[in-house]
């Protein structure tokens, strides 16, 4: 999971492919014929890691203009890295349906999808968090792997390539199990792979096993252990530098190793209170780690946790800065989040509230720009639709000069030439809108789906917000309380108070939440409100948080209210709708039909 693929980037044959490609897409649809279908698998995994947003058209461009003739291998490869993309740009949910999609396709063409494949599928279950299916899916891959092993007889080239899936296969159930915090079993399995790797002689991926378990044991305070296992990962790279081969990739991969095995050495440093050694390791650690930027963050982040945790509180404040700066030019969300939240925490903590209130005003403006950057993404099928559509328009066009050059030969051709055109064009068309109609619901469920977990997400930004505010809401009640009443502090601090209050109210928030449930329930909002025309504003907006799933807790916290009050309120919405004492309120609004509405 940790292969570094920042090399390919440097690739100037995909890049010249990509041009190629693109200039053959936008001159004829004649590529995308049945017998192109390696090349077009093999130029998508290139490109994938060139420009993903023009690899996204390109992929429906596929999608659109390949033979229907299924099952598809193609179609399994585009859905497969339209699900890598989503997930590079941090959208787990699509991807993840993506891969939904690959899999059926897979299995259709295999009866069984392919252990790599499965690897993959599971790597991104993995990153989404969804942990029980990642870890179902890297042993489905052991057992195939496995079994062929047992059928390839002396084929030592296939033999080691299954060994390397079986290693990668059982790493990764390590890695679940160590998230998982299972620690016993996590073991188990890293030292299950490392006795595999070691058969294999593979140097990196040995490193690699060692590291995993320097980690484990790290987090599982076996100190001696994480010392003992980080030598190892030093040997390992030292070994695997004397392999020679892809020179440039090796040294990428050690400097990543032996960068974060000294992050490592730093954080076992500090447990030991050796702190000097501790932030002279991470020093190291952020060194080798210069072009890894995503480890980089990582380190960066654990110094700033420690540097809090030892009270220097502006070397903190600065190596915070720093690890913004570099989420901030990297593009990376939830890393952003992070150094914007324990660096408003830390501001309060200095006593520099405005600071504070600032740095918590920028954590929102990024929360909501993470949620217009995904409702981009969400749409991007209806606008690649769209442009396809006006592509067909131009192939009908051509349709048309080609049935006038054909006129020209004589009056018989012309006549049996528009009776062929005529029925083909029909079928053709007819065709096509079959094609299109299927991509039209195909495209609307997966939007809906979409749909619903965005309102998830919402849901859970505005309660996550609402949580940090009431936090420091708090945090200033308790420094107002040490001031007389009649102090500068007490009238300083009482109209920031107000200005909390109001931002956990949720009408700021209310806006958006109604905007993307009507995405998630088409139709709801406006059939409920014809049941009684009674029903008031504060009616239908508790209305809206019932049908989405919400507790009475949660809707408290999104309003701004009391439990108690809540309860009441749906207390008078049952009176209102005169629902029969044997029926429960969230099921009589869950039976409400959510059918489109042509309003």
């Amino acid at each position: 999971m940790n292969k570094v693929w920042f090399t390919l980037l440097r690739n100037y044959t995909s890049i010249f492919i990509f041009i190629l490609l693109s200039k053959l897409v936008g001159q004829s649809t004649s590529f995308f014929i049945e017998e192109n279908g390696k090349a077009i698998r093999d130029s998508v995994e290139m490109l994938k890691y060139v420009n993903p947003d023009k690899t996204i058209k390109f992929i429906y461009e596929i999608l659109e203009k390949y033979p229907e003739k299924r099952p598809n291998q193609t179609f399994a490869v585009a859905y497969t890295v339209l699900s890598e993309l989503y997930q590079f740009k941090g959208l787990p949910n699509q991807s993840i349906g993506y891969l939904d999609l690959a899999q059926e396709e897979y299995e259709k063409l295999y009866e069984e999808t392919p252990p790599w494949q499965k690897i993959n599928i599971g790597n991104s279950f993995y990153s989404a968090g969804s942990f029980d299916k990642a870890k179902e899916l890297y042993r489905e891959a052991f057992q195939i792997f496995e079994r062929e092993l047992l059928s390839v007889g002396k084929n030592t080239k296939k033999q080691k390539g299954l060994k390397i899936g079986l290693a990668v296969s059982t790493n990764n159930i390590g890695l679940v199990e160590r998230d998982l915090k299972n620690y016993e079993l996590a073991e188990t399995q890293f030292l299950k792979g490392l006795d595999i790797r070691r058969k294999t002689v593979e140097w990196g991926d040995i490193a690699h096993s060692y590291l995993n378990l320097a980690l484990i044991y790290l987090r599982w305070d076996k100190l001696d252990k994480v010392e003992l296992y980080s030598d190892s990962v030093k040997y390992a790279l030292k070994k695997y530098l004397l392999t020679g081969e892809k020179k440039s990739e090796i040294i990428s991969n050690y400097n990543l190793y032996y960068g974060t095995v000294q992050g490592y050495l730093g954080s076992r440093m500090y447990k030991l209170n050796k702190k000097n050694d501790a932030f002279s390791y991470y020093d190291s650690s952020e060194k080798y780690l210069a072009n890894h930027k995503v480890h980089l963050s990582d380190i960066i982040f654990t110094k700033s946790l420690n540097l809090i945790d030892s009270n220097d509180l502006d070397a903190a404040l600065s190596s915070i800065n720093k690890g913004l700066k570099l989420s901030e030019e990297e593009g990376f969300f939830d890393d952003q989040r992070r150094y914007l939240k324990k660096k408003t925490e830390l501001l309060a903590s200095m006593g520099d509230y405005k600071s504070s209130k600032e740095t918590a005003d920028k954590l929102l403006i990024l929360n909501e720009k993470k949620i217009s950057n995904q409702n981009k993404d969400i749409y991007t099928n209806v606008a690649l639709k769209s442009s396809l559509r006006k592509k067909e328009k131009e192939l009908l066009i051509e349709n048309k000069i080609r049935q006038q050059l054909i006129f020209s030969f004589s009056l018989i051709i012309l006549l049996l030439g528009i009776i062929i055109l005529v029925f083909r064009n029909k079928n053709i068309i007819s065709k096509q809108k079959e094609v299109i109609s299927k991509k039209d619901k195909k495209i609307a469920q997966v939007n809906l789906i979409s749909a619903e977990k965005e309102l998830k997400y919402v849901t859970k930004s505005i309660l996550e917000k609402n949580e940090m505010l009431d936090s420091i809401k708090k945090d200033i009640s308790y420094v107002s309380s040490f001031a007389s009443e009649s102090s500068d502090i007490k009238h300083a601090i009482s109209p920031l108070v107000s200005k909390l209050e109001d931002a956990t109210s949720g009408n700021s928030e209310w806006s958006k939440f109604q905007h993307t449930f009507r995405k998630a329930y088409p139709g709801f909002i406006e059939k409920f409100s014809k049941i009684n025309s009674a029903l008031t504003v504060q009616d239908l907006r508790l209305s809206i948080y019932l049908r989405s799933g919400h507790t009475t807790k949660e809707i408290a916290s999104l309003t701004g209210l009391s439990i108690r009050s809540i309860e009441s309120r749906r207390h008078r919405l049952r009176k209102k709708l005169d629902i029969d004492k044997k029926i429960d309120l969230i099921t009589y609004i869950m039976s409400i039909s959510s059918e489109e509405s042509s309003i």
